[in-house]
This record gives C-alpha cells, structure tokens and sequence, in this order.
C-alpha cells in the first residue's frame, strides 16, 4: 500500500522553520542567481504545548535533507546562509 505525502511549512523567522506532515523531504536549495548556500544548525523533532515548543528529541544537524517518515511528527529547523 502506497501512503501518500503532505506536509505544511511556517516561516518562524529568517533562519527558523517549522515543518510537519509525513512522507515527505525537506532540502534548502539556494536560489538560481544566488551566490549563497544553506545548511542545517539545528533540527528538533517536538510538539506544541498551547504556544510553547517542546523538545521531544534532537536530531544530527549534518543531514542534508529533513525527512518525514509515514508517521505523521512536527520539527523545528534551524538554518544558517553562507
């Protein structure tokens, strides 16, 4: 059985991201006329408590891509341009 994928993104600040869905991946390209590339600082898997991140588990910041597996989670990315 094939389980279709889907997630949504919200833009926290410049370098934060929150995603969250399953069966899908995330990867930080840098744009066509930018000189500029992106790289993962920090990358937590959690859940919101009212408006309050909590920190469930952290990941290796050296992935190049965040994955979401057939289980639906939450994670918080962090990212830095250089």
């Amino acid at each position: 059985m094939d389980i279709s994928g889907g997630g949504i993104v919200i833009e926290v600040s410049e370098d934060e991201f929150i995603f969250a869905g399953l069966n899908f991946d995330v990867q930080f390209t840098p744009l066509s006329d930018s000189h500029y590339a992106a790289e993962f600082i920090a990358i937590e898997e959690g859940e919101f408590d009212q408006e309050s991140w909590v920190r469930s588990r952290r990941l290796k910041r050296d992935e190049l891509v965040v994955r979401f597996n057939p289980i639906y989670s939450i994670k918080k990315v962090k990212v830095f341009a250089y």
